[in-house]
């Protein structure tokens, strides 16, 4: 896991392209892609413990996704967060990266623990 977050919060190296079809062949780019997918899958399957798992193994997806529950959702959606501020200060972010990193959010707010984390950062109307 903290393979897969340094992966999604490392700077770009210089030289980053400026316009979005460069920026998507880019292969940097293509890693924090990748890498959005992979956290993404994560949180469908493992952010909540207390779905049921049946079959070989069940209990060590339980254990596992405890884990990601209690020690890594929160960390995975502040580094999507720290994608999307790219984007937001003007750097040329793919398209299917904003994309994975706002379907990681949609997602997270399901769960207490990521929605009270998102909360702050979030205005809501009334």
């Amino acid at each position: 896991m903290r393979l897969l977050i340094g992966l999604l919060e490392q700077p770009l190296p210089p030289g980053a392209p400026d316009d979005f079809e460069a920026a998507e062949a880019w292969r940097p780019w293509k890693v924090k892609k990748r890498v959005a997918q992979i956290v993404h899958r994560l949180l469908q399957r493992y952010g909540d413990p207390k779905r049921k798992r049946d079959g070989p193994g069940a209990k060590e997806a339980l254990a596992f996704a405890q884990h990601f529950h209690d020690d890594w959702m929160t960390v995975c959606q502040r580094s999507c967060l720290g994608v999307l501020s790219l984007r937001a200060n003007g750097t040329a972010c793919p398209d299917r990266v904003v994309t994975l990193c706002l379907n990681y959010l949609e997602e997270g707010v399901r769960y207490k623990r990521a929605w009270s984390d998102l909360k702050p950062q979030v205005r809501v109307r009334a």
